[in-house]
């Protein structure tokens, strides 16, 4: 099967999302606003999978690496720009609504979402859906040697508004999404990975809306994290369609020890990164506030989720 990129909503309210679990590689990229989206890379079809959410176009930089089939609702401006310079096999929701629906019970625009068989089917009548071999998105192999640093946690503050936590449990990586575990919304377990990347890739935010432009064409730092351990490697991508490859201190192409599920984290060189846990500073206990400052507070904590909320939905 031709793989399947599918973009995956992470606003509070699309929360927990479905089927990506199933994914063999989960990109988390921040976009505009201070949240992050998704993007699943599928070697096999999914089940239910969603909330399905818009291009953005670095996003298909890496779709482009395994050729895959690229799945979103809408896009930006660039966004689009990029789909029709790079030719990449896409379908959006808004010009091919048949593979999709909403579910009635999550209040749009966080309630789209697709199947992988009816994905696949659809789609097999306009493009080629199969391929002579099925495409690797990362390099597997054993390595004779890890990193000497602890790799079992990971804190990244992407934003004010959202604190990502990773954590080694029982030989898999758990995420907490603002100290809540992520889990699968149908069937109810938390995702588990089997390696963690860390990149850091240079983003600059380009007009009024916040939207990003970021660069995975070049080279920079990263680290991975598996089977406890940390390595720091470095990452090179030579052009859209080229694989990105992490090579450590010695010039050797890292391989991935397993085909478990593997998380990729981008990050800009000025976020908050700690690779250990650490201890908040103590605060003294305040005297409680007055009831009218209270009212102003929740006032104003209102208009502020107004504001965000209304910021979201120009990210369609």
């Amino acid at each position: 099967m031709r793989p399947m990129a599918i973009m995956i909503e992470n606003h509070n309210q699309a929360r927990p999302q479905s089927g990506l679990y199933a994914a063999d590689v989960v990109y988390e990229i921040p976009v505009e606003g201070g949240i992050t989206r998704f993007m699943g890379l599928y070697t096999k079809m999914p089940g239910l999978i969603g909330p399905v959410r818009s291009c953005r176009e670095y996003f298909v930089d890496r779709a482009l690496e395994v050729d895959a089939l690229y799945v979103h609702c809408g896009g930006s401006p660039m966004g689009y720009a990029y789909i029709a310079k790079t030719k990449i096999r896409s379908i959006d929701e808004i010009k091919n609504s048949p593979p999709f629906f909403r579910d009635k019970i999550r209040k749009a625009p966080h309630n789209l979402y697709g199947n992988g068989e009816a994905l696949y089917r659809y789609m097999s009548k306009r493009t080629d859906m199969r391929v002579k071999t099925q495409p690797v998105p990362l390099s597997y192999g054993v390595r004779n040697e890890l990193g000497t640093e602890s790799g079992n946690y990971l804190k990244i503050n992407y934003h004010g508004n959202y604190t990502l936590v990773i954590k080694e449990e029982k030989g898999v990586y758990h995420r907490y999404m603002n100290n809540i575990l992520h889990l699968d919304r149908e069937t109810k377990k938390p995702l588990e990975a089997s390696a963690v990347v860390l990149q850091v890739a240079s983003m600059r935010v380009v007009d009024s809306v916040g939207r990003q432009e970021i660069s995975f064409i070049g080279s920079g730092t990263a680290w991975i994290l598996e089977n406890g351990k940390r390595t720091a490697v470095t990452w090179h991508k030579a052009t859209p369609r080229a694989k990105t490859t992490y090579l450590d201190a010695n010039g050797k192409e890292y391989l991935f020890a397993n085909k478990g599920q593997v998380w990729i984290q981008v990050v800009s060189p000025s976020t908050k990164i700690f690779f250990e846990p650490v201890k908040e500073p103590e605060q003294k206990a305040k005297a409680p506030a007055k009831t009218e400052v209270k009212t102003a507070t929740k006032t104003k904590a209102k208009t502020a989720t107004k504001k965000q909320s209304k910021e979201e939905k120009k990210n369609s």
